[in-house]
C-alpha cells in the first residue's frame, strides 16, 4: 500500500544489506587489485601498499557481515519460499538433520527428482535453516504437494539444476573473497 511497507518488508530489511555488503566487498577487492597491479610496478609504493591494507580491512568486513546477512535472508527464505530453498539444495525430500549439499549430480531433465550423486556436510542444511543439527528442512516433493493442495494442480518447482548451481555460484563468490 505505501512505499514505508515496501522499504520496510523483512526481505528487503535482510536483501538490502547482503547486497551492500557484497557491493563493499567487490569494490574493495578492485582496489586490492588495482593497487597490487602497480606495486608490481613499483608504482609509488607507499600509497599503494596502504591502499592494499585499506581494501583488506574493507574486504574482510563487507564478506563476513554479508554472510552473516545472507545466512539470515536464507532463514526468511526457508520460511518464505521453501521450495526455492529446496530447489538450491537439491533436496528433494523432507529430512530432518539435513546435510548441506557441496556438488551434487542429477539426470539432465527439467526435474529429475533424484541424485546421482550428493557430497554433503552432514547437519549442516538442517543447522543453516533452523539453527539445529536436526532441524526439520521440507523437500522439494513434499512442497509440491502441498502448494497443489493449496493453489490448485501445477508445476511448483523451479528448474532445480539452475537454482542448485546459481546458489553453489553465489556461495562460491562470496567464500573466495573472504580467502582472499
Amino acid at each position: 500500500d505505501s512505499i514505508v511497507s515496501v522499504l520496510t518488508n523483512s526481505t528487503v530489511l535482510l536483501a538490502f544489506p547482503h547486497t551492500v555488503f557484497f557491493a563493499l566487498s567487490t569494490a574493495a577487492a578492485v582496489v586490492i587489485g588495482v593497487s597490487a597491479w602497480h606495486l608490481l610496478r613499483r608504482n609509488e609504493v607507499e600509497v599503494f601498499t596502504s591502499s592494499v591494507r585499506f581494501g583488506v580491512v574493507f574486504l574482510l568486513i563487507g564478506t563476513l557481515a554479508g554472510g552473516l546477512a545472507g545466512h539470515a535472508q536464507g532463514q526468511l527464505m526457508t520460511e518464505q519460499q521453501p521450495m526455492k530453498m529446496a530447489a538450491a539444495e537439491a533436496l528433494y525430500n523432507t529430512k530432518e538433520g539435513a546435510g548441506l549439499s557441496l556438488f551434487a549430480v542429477a539426470p539432465f531433465e527439467h526435474h529429475p527428482e533424484r541424485l546421482s550423486f550428493n557430497i554433503q556436510i552432514p547437519h549442516l542444511l538442517s543447522f543453516l535453516s533452523t539453527n539445529t543439527l536436526n532441524g526439520k528442512v521440507e523437500g522439494l516433493n513434499q512442497i509440491q504437494a502441498r502448494y497443489e493442495q493449496q493453489y490448485g494442480p501445477g508445476d511448483y518447482m523451479p528448474t532445480v539444476g539452475l537454482t542448485y548451481w546459481a546458489f553453489r555460484i553465489m556461495a562460491g563468490a562470496g567464500v573466495a573473497m573472504l580467502a582472499l
